[in-house]
């Protein structure tokens, strides 16, 4: 068995990992019936305080 062929199956689950892991996350946050969220938040961009978006948010909740 070659060494590099247990590093590329490394690679792959933590690849598939990372791309399951961030669609739950992903789903999760923007069907969240007490407290919907942007996706830019979900995706870990903050909303500027400055931003209209701030102030829709602090409203709301």
């Amino acid at each position: 068995m070659n060494r590099k062929t247990p590093l590329k199956y490394l690679g792959a689950g933590l690849l598939l990992w990372v791309l399951l892991h961030l669609a739950v996350i992903t789903l999760d946050g923007l069907t969240d019936q007490h407290k919907p969220a942007d996706i830019g938040v979900i995706l870990g961009n903050p909303v500027s305080s400055a931003s209209p978006r701030y102030f829709e948010l602090r409203d709301i909740y």
